[in-house]
């Protein structure tokens, strides 16, 4: 279940750089640890 979740946001992510260019990978990065931090939040509530 955590996986397919995993692969959700990733496809997500991907989505999100195709509609807006990412300058930087950091920015990617950034978006990344969002996403994932987030996702955990709402699972250990």
């Amino acid at each position: 279940m955590l996986s397919t979740n995993m692969h959700k946001i990733i496809h997500e992510l991907k989505n999100t750089n195709h509609k807006r260019p990412i300058d930087f990978p950091s920015q990617f990065e950034a978006l990344l640890v969002t996403k994932v931090t987030s996702f955990f939040t709402e699972q250990h509530r």
